[in-house]
């Protein structure tokens, strides 16, 4: 059935074509050309940003590789220095603190982050 429809479709646009004339045809052809060409021209400046957010998109990840590696690097040197180290935010209250901290304290991770160092 589809195939009869689109024999069909092709038919009627064949006799439709017929009573044009050839100056008519040839405009027609000019005008779907230079649709072509505008598709072909904004199908290039598709692939070319795809290709630019992939390029984005894998920076983005080496980006975010190094920066998990750093976070990792200073977390190890962070809980592994012998002193205590708190770290609070501009009101006062405790944000992390390292391990040496919860050692020598006696105390949980959550109990410290419950502390300010700001008396109220």
């Amino acid at each position: 059935m589809v195939g009869a429809n689109v024999t069909n479709k092709y038919e009627a646009q064949k006799m439709e074509d017929k009573r044009k004339t050839k100056g008519q045809l040839i405009n027609e052809l000019a005008a779907l050309r230079e649709q072509l060409d505008e598709l072909q021209k904004a199908n290039s400046e598709y692939e070319k940003a795809e290709e630019a957010l992939q390029e984005r998109e894998k920076r983005f990840c080496q980006v975010e590789k190094e920066l998990r590696a750093t976070k990792d690097y200073l977390r190890t040197v962070f809980n592994n220095v012998y002193d205590a180290i708190f770290i609070h935010d501009l009101n006062g209250k405790v944000i992390d603190v390292n391990d040496k901290l919860l050692e020598i304290y006696r105390i949980h991770r959550e109990e410290a982050t419950e502390l300010h160092i700001i008396p109220d």
